[in-house]
C-alpha cells in the first residue's frame, strides 16, 4: 500500500485548488479595476466635452457682439434662435453626444439624454442683436436687469 503517496497527492490537490482560487480572485480584481479606470476616463471625457461646449457657446459665434467684437460669456438670442440643434452640436463638437441647452432653466434645445449626464453652467450676459457699450457698462456696474442669465449645457452619451 502507498498511503504516504495518497496523502501527498491530496495535499497537492488542496494546494492547487487554493492557488487557482487565489489566481481567479486576482484576475477578477484586476478586471474590476480596469473597468473602473475605463469608466473614469469616459466620465472625464464627458466632463471635458461639456466644459468645452460651454466655453465655445458663450465665447464664439453665438456670443453678443459690440462693434464687431465678441463679448466673453454672453449669448445672443437672435443668433442662437435662428440655429438648429444639429448646427450647434456640430459647432461645439458634440455630434456623437446628446446635448441640451437651457437659459435660466428655460429649454432652448433638448434631446433625450442617456444615463450618464454631465451638466455645467455659467452666468452669461444675454442680448438680442448685439449690445451697446452703455448696456455693457450698466451690467458691469451691477444693473444688468433681465440681461444676466444662467447658461446650462447638459451632455450625455
Amino acid at each position: 500500500m502507498h498511503h504516504k503517496g495518497q496523502i501527498f497527492s491530496l495535499d497537492f490537490i488542496i494546494a492547487m485548488t487554493i492557488i487557482i482560487l487565489f489566481l481567479a480572485l486576482m484576475i477578477n480584481t484586476a478586471e474590476i479595476k480596469t473597468h473602473e479606470i475605463k469608466e473614469g476616463l469616459l466620465d472625464k471625457e464627458l466632463q471635458n466635452k461639456a466644459n468645452s461646449a460651454l466655453l465655445a457657446l458663450s465665447n464664439g459665434n453665438y456670443s453678443c457682439k459690440m462693434n464687431n467684437s465678441n463679448i466673453a460669456f454672453s449669448i445672443d438670442n437672435t443668433v442662437l434662435s435662428s440655429t438648429s440643434l444639429t448646427e450647434i452640436k456640430e459647432y461645439l463638437g458634440l455630434q456623437k453626444h446628446k446635448a441640451s441647452i437651457f437659459i435660466d432653466n428655460a429649454e432652448l434645445f433638448s434631446e433625450e439624454m442617456g444615463e450618464e449626464i454631465f451638466s455645467v453652467e455659467v452666468d452669461v450676459l444675454e442680448c438680442n442683436n448685439g449690445i451697446s457699450f452703455s448696456e455693457l457698462q450698466n451690467c458691469l456696474e451691477g444693473s444688468c436687469g433681465t440681461q444676466k442669465k444662467v447658461l446650462n449645457i447638459r451632455v450625455s452619451r
